[in-house]
């Protein structure tokens, strides 16, 4: 198994201060982490990768549009290419990571709502501006992992099923869903039962909390969420994912108005006991 969890427990923006964080994973027995890249420099995130490469670890990268300034789904057009040009600048600094996979709500910006549901303009405009993004990810050897996200953070995918019907727009063989189950949650009518029916077309695994605490510490079914993908021969990484309250910017963004965890480390060890489940 392909097991890591995200940095954002600690960080928006891994530096060397970070590496201990790394270290903390690779000691719990976890095969990699997934570094947040916010502010997209290749050279930093070179740098970094082959830090955490010297660590003996693997990376991924996730991201999420910057703001109202870059969306995909605006009708203006200087937004829309404000939103491919960050997404192929964090594109270049996934590759230079060493990361082979770029995960996020790729489409849209985050709180950005109409007041609407999502119109054919904007679902059309979000598969234009992922094509092209995906045709620049191909020639850096990066894959694009497209989650949904719960109602409350986006409007233009909450279900995998939305989420489908893009991934099938952009007509892309780099490009696929990520699964989260913080947000299948809220979402899916049934989240396991979502597994079976979009396994084919789901190429990552975040593995996070009702609410976004340790896992196990919730009443999610993540060790058969686990068990449910690789029934299905998933291969690919399983992430845990938790945020608290450390950092504000995230915490707001998240929605985390409480503390959910006494420690980073608790998340660390929680994730390393569900894993283990399946040695």
């Amino acid at each position: 198994m392909k097991t890591s969890i995200n940095l954002l427990l600690w960080t928006t923006r891994v530096t060397v201060d970070d590496l201990c964080h790394v270290e903390t994973v690779r000691d719990a027995g976890y095969t990699g982490v997934e570094v947040p890249i916010h502010q997209p420099d290749a050279a930093h995130h070179a740098m970094i990768g082959a830090r955490i490469g010297e660590m003996g670890l693997d990376v991924t990268a996730s991201t999420a549009l910057p703001g109202a300034g870059a969306d995909f789904l605006s009708a203006d057009p200087a937004v829309r290419r404000a939103a491919g040009d960050y997404l192929r600048g964090v594109v270049d600094a996934a590759a230079a990571l060493g990361s082979k996979i770029l995960m996020g709500p790729l489409y849209q910006a985050l709180g950005v709502f109409t007041g609407l549901p999502p119109s054919a303009d904007e679902f059309a405009r979000a598969a234009d501006g992922l094509r092209e993004v995906a045709d620049h990810a191909a020639g850096a050897g990066v894959s694009l992992m497209i989650e949904p996200l719960n109602r409350f953070e986006c409007h233009l995918l909450n279900t995998l099923a939305d989420g489908e019907k893009l991934v099938d727009a952009i007509g892309r063989p780099n490009v696929a869903l990520a699964y989260d189950a913080f947000h299948a949650n809220i979402e899916e009518i049934d989240p396991l039962g979502a597994i079976d029916r979009f396994h084919p077309v789901i190429g990552h695994v975040h593995l996070s909390e009702n609410h976004r605490g340790a896992p196990g510490s919730g009443h999610l079914p993540l060790e058969e969420t686990v068990r449910r993908f690789l029934d299905h021969g998933y291969d690919g990484w399983f992430v845990v994912e938790a945020f608290g309250t450390a950092l504000p910017d995230l915490a707001a963004a998240t929605r985390c108005w409480r503390a959910t965890f006494d420690s980073e480390r608790e998340v660390v060890q929680a994730g390393a006991r569900l894993f283990g489940a399946f040695d």
